[in-house]
């Protein structure tokens, strides 16, 4: 009977284990992107790996190593880079080993037999986890735009990784009942740090989201500025064709009497070209024409040959926020094509129909593209990146896929080609 109660006792502590550790990758991972199926086979099969590590006699040591190999592996089913990764599912399992060391120490205090401790601890060890999941949960606030550098990441690392090696140590010198008095003080002091090691997190995330929609509001800014420069110019324009009407009006008459058509026609092109807007885009939406037009300048002065084929409504229910992180980045990794190309082309299409926002941006470049294959099928980014300025492709696809939409990335030697569809409310 006993041994029934112990059994069924490691089957319940797996199940909790593992449906605490499937919350924590869902609060710090991003699974939108991983089959449910799956996901659930997956963890599946790590609760059956749990019980059997639960069940089986081994020694502490070869159960923590599993465990260490175990949940970091199932982290590779979510899109992230590599120190982000390990950083974050080295801490849940951090997390995890300290609160069954917390637990061994609370229950080394009470007069009860090991076999007891050992069944009762490993269920309580795992409701403590399952707590301080739900906590974590309900603390943490995921921000799509926080992008924190490869240094920052692997500095954390540090404190989750240096806290499984202290309990590994401790594991192999004190795992005994006269010992385990130890494990209260050390696994107390070390998930108060692991704690704080996800705080820390959050507010790094806090600060470089903070960072990066300040830039893209000056960006925007810049672009509202460009824009309103271009208004002002036309409004001159009109001005001075306004106040010249009369003049004009008799130059056209004397012309006409005189028969002069050829210089009439030329005179009449003359005061046409001064009423054209300036500007590259006019869609009547001054978020977008603000920023297309600002970036299509820059393409411009680098001498490339503009083909353009905008067609969209005046207002559109995608967060002109949202429109300036795709359309402003997208632009920026073009020009910087651009810039090293020796043949200067930019092709953009833009264009709405039911529902549907369609674009598509080619620009050429000098064939070297930056591909990461930490993704399925890879992932492209700017060369800016590598010394942590800008916004990436990263985000941009996030963006895209706020609006359950995708985002295409294709080269070609010598050509570069973004293209994106989203799925707006009509």
């Amino acid at each position: 009977m006993p041994d029934v109660l112990a059994g069924i006792a490691c089957f319940c502590a797996a199940a909790v284990q593992c449906n605490a550790v499937y919350r924590l990758f869902g609060v710090y991972f991003d699974r939108q992107s991983v089959g449910r199926k799956k996901e659930l086979a997956f963890f599946f099969l790590s609760f059956v790996i749990c019980v059997a590590k639960l069940l089986l006699d081994l020694p502490p040591l070869v159960k923590g190593v599993l465990t260490i190999g175990m949940f970091p592996a199932l982290s590779f089913l979510y899109p992230a880079k590599v120190p982000e990764r390990l950083t974050r599912a080295l801490g849940i399992v951090a997390l995890m080993f300290l609160c069954e060391g917390l637990v061994a120490g609370l229950m080394s205090l009470l007069p009860v037999s090991a076999h007891t401790s050992w069944v009762t601890g490993s269920l309580l060890s795992q409701l403590v986890l399952l707590m301080l999941s739900l906590v974590l949960k309900r603390l943490h606030t995921p921000r799509t735009t926080a992008q924190i550098s490869r240094l920052y990441w692997l500095a954390i690392l540090c404190l989750p990784t240096g806290s499984l090696l202290i309990y590994l140590l401790v594991i192999s010198d004190y795992y005994n009942p006269a010992g385990s008095g130890i494990f209260l003080p050390v696994s107390s002091i070390l998930l108060l740090l692991n704690l704080l090691t996800f705080y820390v997190l959050d507010r790094l995330e806090e600060y470089s989201s903070a960072y990066y929609e300040r830039e893209l509001l000056e960006q925007q800014n810049r672009a509202y500025r460009a824009q309103f420069d271009l208004m002002q110019q036309s409004e001159h324009q009109v001005r001075a064709l306004r106040h010249d009407m009369k003049n004009h009006l008799t130059m056209l008459q004397a012309f006409a009497a005189r028969g002069e058509t050829d210089t009439l026609t030329q005179y009449l092109s003359t005061c046409s070209e001064q009423l054209v807007q300036p500007g590259y885009v006019h869609t009547g939406n001054p978020e977008i024409d603000g920023i297309l037009n600002y970036k299509l300048e820059h393409a411009h002065q680098l001498g490339a040959k503009l083909e353009l084929d905008i067609s969209l409504p005046e207002r559109l229910t995608a967060s002109p926020f949202d429109l300036n992180v795709i359309l402003g980045n997208l632009l920026d990794n073009a020009v910087e094509g651009l810039a090293r190309s020796g043949e200067k082309r930019l092709s953009l299409s833009l264009r709405f129909d039911r529902g549907m926002l369609f674009l598509r941006l080619t620009n050429t470049y000098d064939g070297v593209a930056l591909k990461t294959g930490e993704l399925e099928g890879g992932v492209y980014r700017s060369r800016k990146d590598e010394s942590g300025h800008g916004l990436g492709l990263s985000i941009v696809r996030r963006t895209v896929e706020k609006y359950h939409g995708q985002l295409r990335l294709e080269d070609t030697g010598t050509l570069f080609t973004a293209e994106a569809v989203l799925y707006l409310d009509s």
